[in-house]
């Protein structure tokens, strides 16, 4: 099937061999080749394209598929937002760009991906000497029907599972992805120039509720396709710059004294926005977007994660510092009353990978200040070290080392407010001591995808590849609880959030895909870092603990998830909220802070004395 037309990733883990013999699935492949059209199939699948009507979120669009051998474009539309991608393959690399003009190479998992689509657009599978595997699975019967089943194992690709109808047609296409399972039906077919191609197709994916419908409209088999199709997108320039400005500069605002928050007007209406490197796309609150006179449309439905009713809206204009950047499509979420993780009245939404993807940005932690340049205009500052880092999408990824041992590579997250993350990795578990491991939350790391238990212990990381690496001895981190059954959602090897970028002057430029570093201050050793065991929340506006260390001082003292927090060292949430989580998360052993809490209706105070980490 071709994949990209259908607008799909379809990959699946290979069952296991059943010792069919290739004898039995000869005859089935030679069955299946001829009822997509035979020989005639494979020569005209080479050169194709291919347009449907599509219904996903909600939304009707038009679907559009370029082939051309190795070559690959698949654009997507919905009108009515309006909503847009463009997915390139080159041949070696894929480019995909959305509606605001933003541009992303994606990574490995996508190219596997890819040459999945390739093999089955191609029907190599199928072909007698090919080097992919197929395995003949045992058949299938459901709703008075016999289906033959085959696992396509592709070399460098991923596995697919596919039905078989009587006829030799696939009817049924199953696939997991990173935790995601879809499952693909094709309904009708219909014959194209002599081949069979999917009429009618539906698609249900276990992240997603709601099932995408695809109709095929059209099929052409041209003799050539113009080159520029398949040309890597250009991201679009359609921010302006204050006349004779190549930048500008604005005090640099942390949110709880960690998460970087800029002020701008959307549609001439003031707001606070969280940058985020971690957002694949800019989203904003529901009821603030709506205030803009914007009105959302759609709707992404997830089946699991920290966000429900996601929806996607056309904004009004952008102003930032006397930078102004045209409507842009965003996401429109309740980001006030969500499930799992809520943001306090005071932000109206998150600025992603597809704004900060328009011009390198500098943010100077140490000096604070925020500065935004444009494009093409920024030169390395002496002293600026050039990162070893991955790039794909918003992801940017840099190598590290625990205690002198290959960790693999983590994500550099300006979204993640907290410590140094060890999520997986048998190198950099290994290389971490097996004893201090009493700090222990139950949600110690906590994202959009998922939550797991961690606990806090100290290590030596290495950042990078010497000589353009940095290295923070003894250093506190969180590691996943690999045991906890949450810990499979937690996604990569690790975090590099705010306790990481404190100490440095960082410049990130997407369109080159360049990470630059400048230390201006050492890191805290894990001796002088205090924790009172407790973490903090803001629900409907107030201050409540949402986790407790167990053996650790705010335990010791009798707290209690659920209780609300009326002030912190004289400072009311309503007064400073921010100010009032910074305390907990920002003190030296010893240091003690003077709580009032609310429980049951009476007021109640404890003192809480920091202890090191362990």
């Amino acid at each position: 099937m071709n994949l990209a037309a259908l607008s799909l990733v379809l990959v699946l883990g290979a069952a296991p061999d059943t010792g069919s013999s290739s004898g039995t699935l000869a005859p089935l492949l030679a069955k299946h080749l001829a009822a997509m059209g035979g020989e005639r199939a494979l020569t005209q699948r080479s050169r194709m394209k291919v347009t449907q009507r599509t219904t996903r979120f909600g939304l009707a669009g038009t679907a559009v598929s370029y082939s051309d051998g190795v070559l690959r474009r698949y654009e997507l539309r919905f009108p009515e937002v309006p909503l847009e991608f463009i997915t390139i393959w080159d041949g070696q690399k894929q480019f995909r760009q959305g509606t605001n003009g933003d541009v992303t190479e994606t990574g490995a998992a996508a190219i596997e991906d890819q040459r999945t689509e390739l093999a089955l657009d191609s029907l190599e599978y199928a072909k007698p000497g090919s080097a992919v595997k197929v395995t003949l699975l045992p058949p299938v019967e459901e709703e008075k029907q016999h289906f033959e089943r085959i696992s396509i194992d592709v070399p460098r690709g991923h596995p697919v599972e596919l039905w078989l109808d009587a006829q030799g047609l696939p009817r049924r296409q199953i696939s997991q992805s990173e935790g995601v399972t879809t499952t693909t039906f094709f309904d009708e077919y219909a014959q194209y120039s002599g081949i069979a191609w999917p009429k009618r197709v539906r698609s249900r994916s276990s992240a997603e509720l709601k099932e995408s419908v695809s109709e095929t409209v059209q099929v052409e088999f041209p003799a050539s396709h113009p080159k520029h199709l398949f040309e890597r997108p250009t991201p679009r320039e359609d921010a302006t710059f204050p006349p004779g400005e190549d930048s500008i500069m604005l005090p640099l605002s942390l949110w709880q004294g960690r998460y970087v928050v800029v002020q701008a007007k959307l549609a001439g209406k003031p707001g606070n926005f969280l940058l985020d490197t971690g957002a694949d796309s800019s989203a904003y609150d529901m009821t603030f977007v709506k205030s803009t006179g914007a009105e959302p449309k759609g709707e992404v439905a997830p089946a699991a994660g920290l966000f429900k009713g996601i929806f996607f809206v056309r904004t009004g204009e952008l102003e930032l510092a006397g930078m102004r950047l045209k409507p842009q499509t965003a996401l429109a979420i309740d980001l006030h009353s969500s499930v799992g993780l809520t943001f306090p009245k005071q932000i109206h939404g998150i600025l992603g990978y597809d704004f900060l993807s328009r011009f390198p940005f500098t943010i100077d932690y140490v000096g604070g200040w925020l500065t935004f340049w444009k494009p093409g205009s920024y030169k390395p500052a002496a002293g600026e070290l050039t990162m070893p880092a991955e790039f794909a999408g918003p992801r940017i990824r840099l190598p590290v080392q625990v205690n002198g041992k290959d960790a693999g590579l983590f994500q550099l997250d300006t979204g993640n407010g907290g410590t140094m993350n060890i999520h997986h990795g048998p190198g950099a578990l290994a290389a971490l001591p097996s004893g201090g491991r009493t700090l222990l939350y139950p949600k110690g790391i906590e994202y959009g995808t998922g939550a797991a238990a961690a606990y806090f212990t100290r290590c030596d990381l290495t950042v990078g590849t010497p000589p353009n690496a940095v290295v923070a001895r003894q250093t506190p981190v969180a590691v996943v609880k690999q045991e906890d059954p949450g810990a499979a959602s937690i996604e990569g090897n690790g975090n590099l959030g705010y306790q990481f970028l404190r100490q440095f002057r960082l410049t990130i430029d997407y369109a080159r895909n360049k990470l630059y570093l400048q230390q201006k201050k050492p890191f805290r050793p894990a001796s002088t870092v205090g924790d009172f065991g407790l973490r903090v929340r803001q629900e409907k506006g107030k201050l409540r603990v949402s986790q407790l260390a167990p053996g650790f001082p705010a335990e010791r003292a009798g707290l209690k998830v659920g209780d609300e927090l009326v002030e912190v060292e004289g400072v009311t949430p309503e007064q400073a909220e921010s100010e009032a989580i910074r305390l907990f998360s920002d003190a030296a052993p010893g240091e003690v802070r003077t709580v009032r809490l609310l429980r049951e209706g009476k007021s109640v105070e404890v003192k809480l004395t920091a202890e090191a980490l362990p």
